[in-house]
């Protein structure tokens, strides 16, 4: 049926201006903001803010999403439980319908898209910054256009942020609800060159000729926003004969862990803190390490063996943390556009987080992967619950449908206490997996990471995991005592080792850090140009789509090679 659909229908884009309707039941209108599916249309006529239902995406700057058709399933090797169901039509001609595995978590390389891995680097492609011992350090123009935050940002090699920039799309996206690509990539080129010249003013730096080379996201995210920044800078890389750096989004967002600014040994200063000149900073973390990514679209637990080297333990089968929590802020109508998150934090702060019930997704489940489809729809059924009981005159507070403050601010706190023990519960399984290669560190990355709930717990869960660790040791090392007739002396051997083990530490960059900027863009850069690394300016392209390579043995064993050619702190 072709019509123009009334705001009441769900509409995907048809053809010739019309549209493909599927008629739905009504719902609340903090339901269809929040839970129904959100489809981009070209129609200007329906765009209006003041519709029940959000015609763009919610997710935020970091999300992988693009608009380019997606390319036919494949068979996928992974290790997922989640199958789907084989489907017939029965009777003559009936068409048989399969698919192929879903339930795969986003994070996995399923063989569709062009996966990303140091297999692919190489030597001074586009040269390499020239150093010296009277000028031991080089600069590096970094460039982030990925969704709707333009970064720009000149850093030094040894980790100092010369200069940056950043404009921020907040109020052109905040009346959708959510970002508009198209709105994105017209502010991205209205603005670019400005903030290349602010960042370079910053820097003390007069053109761009006076940097040594230049970095830019090239995938993944939205592909007509990465356009933007990577055509700038191939066109500055060309003009003013620079090296050329591609780079990843999401290693730009966990090789932050790593950036190598100066550490004042100062007890109880608060990040950001002026001392004696110097900025405090977290320590930077030394390969290999583990890092959590979580933001709008991301959120995956990796081993960091190297620049270019990862292995994906787990990531998220449907929702990332950073839209569920921006989604559970619609609900309950705090914070606006894509800014939920921030709000939710606040408010969840003034609420408790025993008041409402809610589940804790895949617990007892193996694996690594994350999951927040579940707990944002339990959690709408619970406001929903409120609010009817609220209309009853059952629950107290305003009536009307309304939820007064502090019983949003206790669902708030509801959720949030159960999201992060989601977050708990996976890192724990994979820390005790990773401490058997050696690991001890674990790096939270991404916009999401600058939440103060999410930091204060997960760094006494790496109090915990040591106090545990020292445990099994102690356990173990009876054990081998026990048995020492027995001439177990490998056992042995390998308890001294895991004794010698330090403590986990947690490293999280700072807040500002943590969401899209031009720092990480320039700072991974730097970790490739270190290694004597570039790529090739003609024919780069962006990738809206670019996941990891994941990291085997035989990588594995060449992994010390690179180590020893600069990939240690910096």
């Amino acid at each position: 049926m072709l019509l123009r659909p009334p705001s009441s229908t769900l509409a995907r884009t048809g053809l010739g201006g019309f549209c493909i309707a599927f008629r739905i039941p009504p719902l609340p209108r903090a339901a269809h903001a929040a839970f129904l599916p959100t489809i981009p249309t070209g129609r200007r006529d329906i765009m209006s803010p003041s519709s029940p239902i959000s015609f763009f995406s919610s997710t935020p700057a970091s999300s992988n999403e693009e608009s380019s058709p997606r390319a036919p399933p494949t068979e996928h090797t992974g290790t997922s439980t989640t199958r789907r169901r084989k489907r017939s039509k029965s009777g003559a001609g009936g068409p048989k319908l399969s698919r192929e595995f879903v339930g795969i978590a986003k994070a996995t390389d399923t063989g569709r898209f062009r996966t990303y891995s140091a297999d692919q680097f190489k030597k001074g492609a586009s040269g390499l910054p020239v150093t010296s011992p009277e000028r031991p350090y080089f600069t590096v123009l970094g460039i982030e256009t990925s969704c709707d935050d333009t970064g720009v940002a000149v850093v030094r090699s040894d980790g100092v942020i010369l200069g940056e920039a950043l404009a921020s799309q907040y109020q052109i996206h905040e009346q959708w609800g959510g970002v508009v690509p198209g709105l994105a990539r017209d502010a991205h080129a209205s603005v670019i060159d400005s903030m290349v010249q602010e960042a370079l003013s910053k820097a003390g730096m007069a053109s761009v000729g006076e940097v040594d080379a230049i970095g830019v996201t090239v995938g993944p995210g939205l592909e007509i926003c990465l356009r933007v920044g990577c055509e700038t800078a191939k066109g500055l890389a060309e003009l003013h004969k620079k090296p050329f750096v591609a780079v990843h989004h999401l290693e730009a967002h966990c090789l932050m862990a790593r950036l190598g600014q100066p550490v004042v040994e100062v007890e109880e200063v608060e990040e950001g803190a002026q001392v004696e000149g110097k900025k405090v900073t977290s320590p930077s973390a030394c390969f290999p390490f583990l890092a959590l990514l979580v933001s709008g679209g991301h959120c995956m637990i990796l081993e960091c063996a190297n620049v270019g080297r990862y292995r994906v333990l787990g990531g998220t089968l449907d929702d990332a943390l950073g839209e569920a929590y921006d989604k559970a802020a619609r609900l309950l109508e705090v914070g606006s556009g894509a800014a939920g998150g921030p709000a939710m934090e606040l408010l969840a702060r003034e609420g408790d987080p025993t008041a409402v019930l809610l589940p804790v997704p895949m617990k007892g489940k193996k694996d690594l992967n994350f999951s927040y489809a579940g707990l944002k729809n339990a959690f709408r059924m619970a406001v929903t619950r409120v609010i009817e009981s609220q209309r009853k005159g059952e629950g107290g507070g305003e009536k009307g449908g309304k939820l007064d403050h502090q019983t949003k601010a206790d669902l708030a706190a509801s959720f949030q206490s159960v999201a992060i023990e989601h977050l708990e519960d996976r890192l724990e399984r994979a820390m005790k997996e990773s401490e058997g290669r050696g690991i001890r560190t674990l790096a939270v990355v991404g916009g999401v990471a600058a939440n103060h709930a999410i930091r204060t717990r997960l760094r006494a869960l790496c109090e915990k995991r040591s106090v545990a660790r020292m445990r099994e040791v102690e356990e173990e090392k009876a054990w081998v005592e026990e048995m020492e007739g027995d001439g177990d002396a490998a056992a042995a051997a390998a308890i001294a080792v895991a004794d010698k083990l330090p403590a986990w530490e947690l490293v999280v960059p700072p807040p500002r850090l943590c969401t899209d900027n031009g720092v990480m863009v320039a700072w991974a850069a730097i970790e490739k140009l270190r290694l004597g690394f570039s790529d090739v300016l003609q024919g780069q392209d962006v990738h809206a789509r670019w996941p990891f390579a994941n990291l085997d043995k035989r990588k594995e064993d060449e992994m010390e090679e690179l180590v020893e050619g600069g990939g240690g702190r910096p």
